[in-house]
């Protein structure tokens, strides 16, 4: 089986058991990461280290593999639904109410007015026998009990930096940090051969390391306790442009430098390096939740001119919101959805002046530079990281209503 063809099959494998789980959606496994889109947040996770791409997999670790993400993306699509494992509980719970009453009420029927005196008190006692004798639920998967503290705890963070506080290398439990390039080529692929300049492939080739000169000190974290996957980046196909596009994801102790001011510029510099080598058009480096899909912590977001530096801002951090900002899109929808509102986007922002770019930033902390005829980017100091989400409202309230901003 082709490496094409092991990937297409796990993807409907997986769909199919999502589907006995009661979640609806599409399964699309791109590099390293596995997507569930449609019906529901758009979520990801990525493939078990042990994966296997080779055409000696079997049918049964096929199928083990896919019962394992598929419950992984149940789990993601709960928390990115903003619910919790409790709530579920207690939703499950009240569900067993209305039958288990029947049940009971049978039962002391059945013992009171069918069993003769002698057997009530040994039925009875059976019967309480039998229910003390029932295991306790199943013992909870290490990994997920992990993810769901990880996850509670990228959330209380979350808060925090929305009441004005600021983030620490001590807050990196739950997040990763993410680069979004987007080209008008149509050859920008995760396997490019030019990447290993930048990331040192490991012997499993799930995860990378980051390796570049120009990166000292997230080359010099260590490797065992992070990792980079590189992964196709869906927002490509709802681009202005027709092209491809990836998306480079690093987690553990790499996000503690992103969360450190000063380490926090060499992302930067490598993004723009990364940028130019991709001969990308769209860029953007930002924090998110890994177990959700909403941005958080913007910092870099680059394009052909002002405009196109606002279209990545917008489609980056406000398209992901918790509820998406960009008009005609709801939570849920892929990149069919996408395409019809970003244009739109794309098309009024086309116009947009450095001048009135900076009007629009001057509340948010937020600068913009113009490189005419190459680039512009738009940039949040690593204080006001949040401040880029408020920015994306304050570009699509400008540029989608009659609101007048400064010429």
């Amino acid at each position: 089986m082709t490496d094409t063809g092991w990937r297409a099959e796990l993807g409907a494998r997986t769909t199919e058991i999502l589907g006995r789980f009661g979640v609806a959606g599409r399964v699309e496994v791109e590099g390293q990461l596995v997507w569930l889109i449609g019906h529901g947040p758009t979520v990801e996770v990525a493939l078990p280290e042990l994966a296997t791409t080779s055409a000696a997999q079997t049918p049964q670790e096929l199928e083990r593999l896919a019962e394992r993400l598929a419950r992984e993306l149940a789990n993601a699509r709960r928390h990115a639904a903003g619910k919790t494992d409790s709530d579920s509980s207690w939703v499950g719970w009240l569900k067993l109410i209305p039958p288990l009453s029947i049940m009971v009420l049978v039962t002391w029927a059945a013992a009171h007015y069918l069993l003769p005196p002698r057997s009530l008190s040994r039925s009875s006692s059976t019967f309480n026998k039998s229910t003390a004798a029932k295991p306790s639920a199943q013992a909870e998967d290490p990994s997920a009990a992990k993810r769901e503290r990880d996850y509670r705890s990228c959330m209380q963070t979350v808060t925090r930096i929305q009441q004005g506080g600021s983030v620490t290398p001590l807050d990196i439990d739950g997040w990763v940090v993410e680069l979004s390039l987007i080209s008008d080529r149509t050859d920008l692929e995760p396997t490019a051969a030019w990447f290993s300049e930048y990331f040192e492939t490991r012997p499993n080739d799930i995860e990378k390391s980051q390796h570049w000169t120009g990166s000292p000190v997230l080359t010099g974290v260590d490797p065992a306790l992070a990792g980079v996957l590189i992964s196709k980046e869906p927002l490509a196909d709802a681009a202005p442009v027709t092209g491809s596009g990836i998306k480079i994801t690093w987690r553990g102790q790499y996000v503690s430098k992103y969360f450190a001011e000063f380490e926090r510029q060499e992302y930067v510099h490598l993004a723009d390096a990364l940028y130019r080598a991709s001969s990308a058009r769209y860029g953007a480096l930002y924090a998110r939740c890994a177990q959700g899909v909403a941005r958080y912590l913007g910092a870099w977001f680059r394009g052909p001119d002002v405009g196109g530096a606002a279209w990545t801002l917008i489609a980056e951090i406000g398209l992901f919101a918790d509820v998406p900002q960009v008009p005609g899109v709801k939570s849920g929808d892929g990149p069919e959805q996408w395409a019809v509102s970003l244009n739109r986007i794309a098309i009024l922002s086309h116009s947009l002046t450095r001048k009135q770019a900076a009007f629009l930033l001057s509340s948010t902390a937020g600068s913009v530079a113009e490189r005419p005829g190459v680039s512009a980017t738009l940039e949040f100091p690593f204080a006001q990281g949040f401040r880029a989400n408020s920015a994306s409202q304050k570009f699509i309230r400008a540029l989608t209503t009659d609101m007048a901003i400064s010429k």
